[in-house]
């Protein structure tokens, strides 16, 4: 009798064990792979976003975005998180391309990424993209170098008073 219980729960542990494997090794959609402290060098334009934070990108989601890579997750801020639908791509080269698409759970959003490689034709480094959602909040995310992007929420009533102009005619 103990020998049944013996064997039948190392069967059971070792199965636990292979889901446990799978699922902890099988592939994510995520596309950053962590939030850095602070950008390789100054940011200037801040002033005009609500919220931001610097990141790496994951790579094999980064190169595969310019092939075949169809859905994405983004971790936007305050623990909102987002999956993104290509719908269309605008291949440029092996390392270069724009993916257009929407967030799946905003119909009518507005999602363009551009994907860049590196200057001697290597590996995709760099994004820069915008998301826009039906309910007017916007998403930026740009490259500032040394594998590090930013990803900001833009403020439209930042540069309210940078843009008015008096009223009447120009000139």
């Amino acid at each position: 009798m103990n020998r049944k219980l013996i064997i039948g729960t190392c069967g059971i542990l070792l199965l636990s064990g292979m889901v446990a494997a799978y699922f902890g090794f099988a592939k994510s959609d995520e596309l950053i792979a962590m939030q850095v402290d602070e950008a390789p060098r100054p940011v200037t334009d801040l002033e005009f976003t609500k919220q931001h934070k610097f990141v790496t990108l994951d790579q094999d989601i980064l190169e595969g975005l310019v092939h075949n890579v169809n859905q994405i997750q983004l971790a936007l801020f305050n623990g909102e998180r987002v999956k993104i639908k290509i719908n269309d791509r605008q291949p440029i080269n092996d390392q270069d391309a724009i993916a257009y698409g929407e967030v799946e759970s905003d119909p009518g959003s507005n999602v363009v990424l551009s994907m860049a490689g590196d200057s001697d034709g290597g590996k995709t480094e760099a994004m820069s993209g915008t998301i826009d959602f039906t309910d007017g909040r916007s998403f930026k995310i740009d490259y500032v170098g040394d594998g590090v992007h930013k990803l900001v929420e833009i403020d439209h009533s930042s540069y309210e008073g940078v843009c008015n102009h008096p009223a009447g005619p120009a000139g």
